[in-house]
């Protein structure tokens, strides 16, 4: 039963009450789609299971009707039996999934579409006319008359993409970038990744090509021997279908001849925190890269697609700040870029805050570095160096004393990555070399000594 029904059939989304439909056959044009039983997949033959009668009188919808299924698929066929012709309506068909129960758990899959008769192009009604008169369209809002504008109610896509340009020299392995599908709505995202090629073909390879909600797409594009040099372009196709909407993004390859000798490609088996304590990195703040043929006349690393800012690096180390649009994954695809030959990505595992306080970086209240030889008066405050803090603030904990909160936790002034904490010593603590961590979120840093001299006012 459609949207101008005496009763539209709904399952009691929207916020439209339950119900079976009710249809008035006293004429006027009301939308009607009754079921045809015996219809193959494509929706041939068949007998319609309701045709209405000619007399007046109201029917009531209340039965349901299992779909067989054929190796997982199953169609159910609908046909227009009345409508009105000056009107736009909509009709709801209320879909039921039923699983039997599975003692070993797992999950299922299912999906629904729809797929339209031809629409029709006839003046007037006629026996040879398609029946369908409807033509498939993303649905308009209808928040404003439901009173839930606020609510995300249904998936919706976004597509996060760094610059997707390679350079790539031809019979290399290729460069990888990456893109971010993301859910901004409710409800299940069922997306597929797929290549539009305007010059060439099969030189960019996805992976995944499907997925549900939020996932991270590798592009890698390769040219082969024998590829003709020059720059070829991409459209990647991410489709959610016409709810959710499709997005797409633009890729450039660049393929170049070799010429002479090909440098060794960078290896990079180690990454680390920045203040080189075990843990994950922590967007915005510092970390280590070790390993070999890192230095060259342009050296790039990024991480699933996002530009690192490069602050040291030589042929065995980079010390790089993690891109803070990284915030909220929970790990990324590093890759370090030479001269346009590419490290094989390495996973990094990544968290809101994992601190590490620097070696001798915490300072007395007169900016002079602790130490048992330089410690700092109990009462007073200490300012401690560290990265990873992240943005909820920090506990400082020193000797056996109790968590307290800092007196400032946050950026460190004109340092890159790095951030601050000062705290105050207990004014009771007695002399003594002891251990200092501070805390963020879950994860506290491992222990710096600190030294403490108790006044003897």
């Amino acid at each position: 039963m459609g949207s101008n029904c005496a009763t539209p059939t709904s399952a009691g989304d929207l916020g439209v009450p339950v119900s079976g439909g009710r249809y008035f056959s006293g004429g006027g044009g009301q939308l009607l789609l009754a079921r045809v039983g015996g219809a193959d997949l494509a929706g041939a033959g068949g007998t319609p299971l309701f045709t209405p009668g000619g007399g007046v009188g109201v029917t009531e919808f209340d039965l349901l009707a299992e779909v067989p299924l054929v190796n997982g698929a199953g169609a159910a066929v609908y046909e227009v039996m009345d409508s009105a012709a000056t009107l736009r309506e909509s009709a709801q068909v209320p879909t039921f999934l039923i699983l039997e129960q599975r003692p070993e758990g797992g999950s299922v899959r299912a999906g629904v579409g729809l797929n339209l008769g031809p629409l029709s192009n006839a003046a007037a009604p006629s026996v040879i006319a398609p029946v369908p008169r409807f033509q498939e369209m993303a649905p308009p809002g209808d928040c404003t008359a439901l009173g839930d504008c606020d609510a995300n109610l249904f998936p919706r896509l976004a597509v996060e993409s760094a610059e997707l340009t390679y350079d790539v020299l031809i019979g290399s392995s290729g460069q990888t970038r990456y893109i971010r599908v993301l859910n901004q709505g409710g409800g299940v995202l069922a997306w597929t990744a797929s290549v539009v090629y305007r010059q060439g073909s099969g030189w960019l390879r996805l992976d995944p090509e499907s997925g549900v909600n939020n996932a991270t797409v590798r592009l890698d594009a390769v040219a082969g021997t024998g590829f003709a040099p020059g720059t070829y372009e991409a459209a990647v196709i991410i489709d959610a279908g016409p709810l959710a909407g499709t997005r797409q993004a633009t890729v450039r390859m660049v393929a170049r001849e070799l010429s002479g000798p090909t440098a060794p490609a960078p290896v990079v088996p180690a990454v680390m925190h920045g203040a080189f304590v075990e843990g994950p990195l922590v967007p915005g703040s510092l970390g280590t890269v070790f390993g070999q043929n890192l230095a060259g006349a342009a050296v790039r690393l990024t991480m699933d697609g996002l530009e690192s800012r490069i602050l040291y690096g030589d042929s065995r180390q980079i010390n790089f700040q993690v891109p803070p649009g990284l915030a909220g994954r929970a790990s990324a695809q590093l890759i370090v870029t030479v001269d346009s030959q590419q490290s094989t990505p390495r996973a990094v595992p990544l968290a809101a805050a994992n601190p590490g306080v620097f070696a001798g970086a915490i300072l007395n209240q007169d900016n002079s570095v602790n130490s048992a030889e330089n410690p700092a008066e109990a009462g007073s405050v200490v300012q401690v160096f560290l990265t990873g803090l992240g943005e909820g603030g920090a506990t400082v904990r020193v000797h056996d004393r109790a968590f307290s909160e800092a007196l400032y936790a946050g950026s460190a002034p004109g340092l890159i990555g790095v951030q601050q904490v000062n705290a105050r010593i207990p004014m009771d603590l007695q002399t003594i070399t002891s251990d200092l961590v501070i805390c963020a979120a879950v994860n506290c840093s491992s222990p710096r000594r600190v030294s403490v001299r108790q006044s003897n006012r």
